[in-house]
């Protein structure tokens, strides 16, 4: 079937057609019970898949949606059903490989029939809705056939992990764009995870080739900054840096702080902590609430998403000053704190305090924690937000698993990772599949057999990578050998030739986490009352550390055994550092000057 044939339009034409053509469309809500009302009345399921801050989400709405004919077509023959997919990171996962808005259309039994990436203009969507509705009446509907939709589980082709992360470092090293910097040349996006790796790669390697990809690529993305509120926008349509889309995600402005953290580290460059400074400038304005925590985006356009709002293109809107944009308005803001952003956020402040030292910056983050703490856990983890009970999703206890352990990292807090090893073991609790890989979410408990869009749940190679890493930041804390294991059975069921080359250039957590698979952590431990001035200026020394895969612990010998057995020390006369690896550690360090020359 050609769904883009035309087919007579007198075929529909009624007076009760020209009724629903005046009616808007009747979007129900994603869930099982929608797919359900489609098998029920025997119907078409559409899905409209949008983010409140989509530029082309809004044109859909305005120039799609909106068209009466289809509104009458999808009043009659469609149970429509409309996925904000921030709040549901479920339809994230399963759309995301067409973008937003993306369209789906399922037939009543739930069979996937046909998927579309971006904007649809009216007259072309109407034939295909039309040649749908056309071939459910024919009994002809045929599943969609693109290959794309369905990840396959292939099985790992190699005999060992390091031939795997060969592959990948291979595949980051064909996708690097030696004109633009980053990684791809079709659009530019700000890959924190591939700038990580490459950095990691530098220092392992001392290949000076991998540092300056990632300085190059740091100092590129100052193209798609603003420089009027400061914050990252979301990428580049093209080419080049410089054909901007205009939306601000709170979980790349995470992700672009810890880049600029590390490069500081890496270089004392302070032109990164000015970068950095700007992020935190719009982060603070516009973004952190009061109470703790950060809202999650910004949308491109003014009025895109509140009508009652004159609309503004954001070309338009971001040339002007400050007092022009406030003149004009604000572009809609999605106040609500999910877990997964500000489990990013938390990390991303604790970074960046190992920098600067400023302890303002552990408040902003203790102030998220306590509200992530105090609104979205439950039952040992945590809700996307305050309003989501129907499941628990992997992206959120990721998240706030890397915020607890940078957070215990930078102040030493022996909780912060009894927590980490909690979250964890609610993971595998939760979210194991039975074949080694992890759940995108958690599965119903005593419900229906689920259709359509909700019979599909994914094990999504980039979390299950994220997964991966920090399962061996756990150990390298503690020492436990299972979190090592668990670590490496993943790493082993993504490590396939078909699965790494699918990611194209999205491998950075892989990378990172097959490198630190492959050799054992070095840690950077000081000793000493954690109290004492001496003990924290040591600390503060051992925390500017650019090492890749080193952990630096604060181990205070009154507070009793270290959380790892390897790194015990006996009580000192005076604060002192030992650098740890292999099996041996160095002679006591008790300068900050001699902590910082041994932790380059």
């Amino acid at each position: 079937m050609n769904p883009f044939r035309a087919l007579p339009t007198a075929l529909y034409i009624s007076l009760a057609t020209l009724a629903l053509q005046a009616q808007p469309v009747p979007w129900q809500p994603w869930s099982p019970a929608s797919f359900a009302k489609g098998k029920t009345e025997k119907k078409l399921v559409l899905v409209d898949a949008e983010a409140t801050w989509c530029h082309w989400c809004h044109v859909m709405d305005e120039k799609t949606y909106s068209d009466p004919k289809i509104r009458a077509l999808l009043q009659a023959h469609f149970v429509a059903i409309k996925a904000d997919i921030d709040v549901h990171p479920d339809a994230h996962e399963l759309f995301e490989d067409i973008g937003w808005p993306g369209t789906a259309i399922y037939g009543p039994d739930g069979t996937v029939l046909y998927r579309h990436r971006g904007f649809i203009p009216p007259n072309e969507f109407r034939e295909v809705l039309e040649g749908f509705i056309l071939d459910q009446k024919n009994g002809s509907l045929k599943p969609w056939a693109e290959t794309m939709t369905t990840p396959k589980d292939t099985p790992p082709e190699f005999s060992d992990l390091a031939s795997a992360r060969d592959l990948a470092l291979s595949l980051m090293d064909d996708t690097y764009d030696l004109d633009q910097g980053g990684w791809g040349s079709s659009q530019k996006y700000p890959i924190a995870a591939n700038v990580a790796a490459a950095f990691a790669e530098a220092a392992r390697r001392k290949d000076g080739g991998w540092r300056l990809r990632s300085l190059y690529t740091l100092k590129q993305q100052r193209a798609i900054t603003d420089p009027v509120w400061g914050g990252v926008f979301q990428y580049s349509v093209g080419p080049t840096w410089h054909d901007v889309h205009f939306e601000k995600l709170t979980g790349l402005q995470a992700g672009y702080l810890e880049n600029l953290a590390e490069a500081h580290r890496v270089t004392g460059d302070a032109d990164f902590l000015k970068d950095a400074d700007a992020v935190l400038k719009y982060l603070r304005r516009f973004m952190q609430h009061p109470d703790g925590g950060f809202s999650a985006t910004m949308d491109a356009d003014v009025g895109g998403y509140d009508k009652s709002v004159p609309f503004v293109d954001g070309h338009l809107f971001y040339a002007l000053d400050d007092p022009g944009r406030v003149k004009r308005g604000l572009p809609r803001i999605d106040q609500r704190r999910y877990a997964s952003v500000n489990g990013q956020m938390i990390a991303a402040l604790a970074s960046l305090q190992r920098s600067t030292g400023e302890e303002t910056l552990l408040a902003e983050a203790r102030a998220a924690l306590t509200f992530a703490d105090a609104n979205l856990m439950e039952q040992g983890g945590y809700r996307h937000n305050a309003e989501a009970r129907e499941a628990f999703f992997l992206g959120d206890q990721l998240g706030m698993l890397r915020g607890l352990l940078a957070l215990h990292e930078c102040t030493g807090e022996s909780a912060l990772l009894d927590r980490a090893e909690g979250l964890a073991a609610f993971m595998d609790q939760q979210f194991s599949d039975g074949k080694g890989l992890f759940r995108s979410r958690t599965l119903a408990v005593n419900a229906a057999p689920a259709i359509g869009a909700f019979a599909e749940i994914r094990t999504p190679f980039e979390d299950n990578g994220q997964a991966a890493h920090l399962l061996l930041r756990l150990y390298a804390f503690t020492g436990k050998e299972a979190h090592r294991e668990r670590s490496k059975s993943l790493l082993r069921m993504l490590g396939s030739k078909q699965k790494l080359e699918d990611q194209g250039r999205w491998l950075g957590e892989f990378v990172q986490a097959a490198d630190e698979a492959l050799e054992e952590p070095s840690h950077l431990v000081v000793v000493g009352p954690r109290q004492d001035p001496r003990t924290l200026e040591l600390f503060h020394a051992a925390l500017k550390s650019g090492r890749p895969n080193l952990a630096v612990i604060l181990h205070d010998p009154a507070d009793g055994a270290p959380k790892n057995p390897d790194l015990g020390f006996p009580p000192l006369k005076k604060p002192a550092a030992f650098l740890c690896g292999k099996g041996t550690c160095s002679s006591p360090l008790t300068t900050a000057e001699a902590v910082l020359e041994a932790a380059r």
